[in-house]
């Protein structure tokens, strides 16, 4: 019997439960920080989530991507940032567009950030949180 499939599906639900985590965490900082949360992982079809819709304190709609993380390295300050490629922008970009179209928003100022959850060492329970602000600005519609 092979179970290598069984495995790796075990290991995509793990995966899967370690950035939902990572979500909570990031929405739960959001919220001691002042923000509101609007929505979390609103759907764009099969292949496109917005993990984080909130408003900041300035009553900016901010759309928010969260990456959870965990490695040895010392230097997190890139880790994440990787997989946020030219198509998961323009996917990220595309929802945001549907999103505001089905709350009936015209344009309003918003804008791009990226949550990073770095844990160092595979037992660490506390991670690095790293927040960035406008990550897409030269997409972004401030």
């Amino acid at each position: 019997m092979d179970t290598s499939k069984n495995g790796d599906c075990q290991q995509q639900r793990n995966k899967v439960g370690f950035g939902k985590q990572g979500e909570t965490i990031a929405a739960e900082h959001l919220v001691a920080s002042g923000w509101q949360i609007v929505e979390r992982n609103w759907r764009n079809g099969r292949r496109a989530e917005l993990d984080i819709i909130a408003r900041d304190p300035q009553d900016v709609l901010v759309f928010i991507e969260v990456k959870t993380r965990r490695s040895e390295e010392e230097d997190f300050s890139r880790l994440g940032f990787e997989a946020i490629t030219d198509l998961k922008v323009h996917r990220i970009v595309s929802s945001a567009a549907a999103y505001l179209l089905a709350a009936g928003l015209h344009e309003p100022p918003c804008r791009f950030d990226v949550i990073v959850l770095h844990y160092k060492g595979f037992h660490s329970n506390t991670p690095n949180l790293t927040h960035v602000q406008n990550a897409f600005h030269r997409l972004s519609w401030t």
